[in-house]
């Protein structure tokens, strides 16, 4: 059976979720210089730091795993993100709940602008599941707009379809 390539595209300018367990803040946003955060005791104001209180804010977020409504297996060919960060962030890929690759993004460069890059995948991660995770390395800023994800859509699907 031939290899079908698909992509797929996550936008993230109208969404941004948030959640933090300093001060139990529910969300975030950064307007110029000056940091937002808010819980059900209003809003408070951070300025320029990436420090609460001395420690680090460690931030994340999580695409939920799917199968991008595809039964078969995939094997993922090539990961465009759009980002910009003042410092390296970590990329977790999982399959099937069991197979973990890391890649570290590094800022593209010193002006922390927005900028694409493509993620070097190695063809061995085949699943029917992925899970995507972003984590910031030593509390450092980050932002991700948009995720083009390429990845060729094998002939086995799993048993019992």
């Amino acid at each position: 059976m031939a290899k079908t390539r698909f992509s797929l595209i996550f936008d993230f300018a109208n969404q941004a979720p948030t959640q933090s367990v300093i001060n139990n803040f529910n969300s975030f946003s950064r307007v110029g210089d000056l940091y937002l955060a808010a819980n059900e005791d209003g809003i408070h104001s951070y300025g320029v730091c990436s420090d609460a209180n001395g420690t680090n804010i460690d931030a994340y977020f999580a695409i939920q795993k799917t199968d991008f409504g595809i039964a078969n297996q995939k094997r993922l060919r090539a990961m465009y993100i759009g980002y910009e960060a003042s410092g390296p962030i970590k990329l977790t890929i999982t399959g099937d709940e069991y197979t973990t690759r890391e890649k570290i993004l590094q800022p593209n460069s010193g002006d922390q602008m927005q900028h694409g890059i493509r993620v070097g995948l190695n063809r061995d991660l085949r699943a029917r599941y992925f899970e995507f995770r972003f984590d910031n390395i030593n509390g450092v800023d980050f932002s991700i707009d948009s995720i083009i994800l390429i990845a060729v859509i094998l002939g086995k699907k799993p048993r019992g379809l």
